[in-house]
């Protein structure tokens, strides 16, 4: 009977999902990824690399947030919300972009470990942006 359930909904996904969008999730990414004991932010980096764009930026602000918790079905307050983003910071799977000191809500998602385009060129552009911009950020602190 099990064997039926999931042949149908593999069936169903397959029909569902026939495009070409895809993310990829690098072995480096495991270790890290076992290391979060949060479900919260488990969801929210896998909405993250649905959502994220083709330079990995994602938006989460207020309204994207209200999406993400539409998405799981479930009613998270924006602390909530907040502390998974801590969580996945402090793991280096994303980095908040700031101007002048102020948030923007944007995120650059880590190309070392996530990656949403099959071009190893444009990756590696992205990898060097990606270090710029830590430059750019760590100087802005000092």
């Amino acid at each position: 009977m099990r064997d039926v359930y999931l042949a149908e909904k593999f069936q169903s996904l397959r029909k569902a999902k026939t495009g070409t969008r895809f993310s990829q999730v690098y072995e480096e990414a495991a270790d890290a990824i076992f290391e979060v004991t949060s479900a919260t932010a488990l969801r929210l980096l896998f909405w993250i690399l649905n959502e994220m764009d083709a330079d990995n930026l994602v938006r989460l602000r207020g309204i994207e947030k209200e999406r993400f918790a539409e998405k799981c079905n479930q009613k998270y307050p924006s602390s909530t919300i907040n502390k998974a983003l801590k969580v996945l910071q402090e793991q280096g799977f994303i980095v908040s972009i700031n101007r002048g000191g102020e948030r923007t809500g944007s995120f650059f998602v880590n190309p070392h470990l996530f990656w949403k385009s099959n071009s190893q060129k444009d990756r590696n552009k992205r990898i060097h942006e990606f270090h710029e911009f830590l430059k750019l950020k760590s100087n802005e602190e000092n």
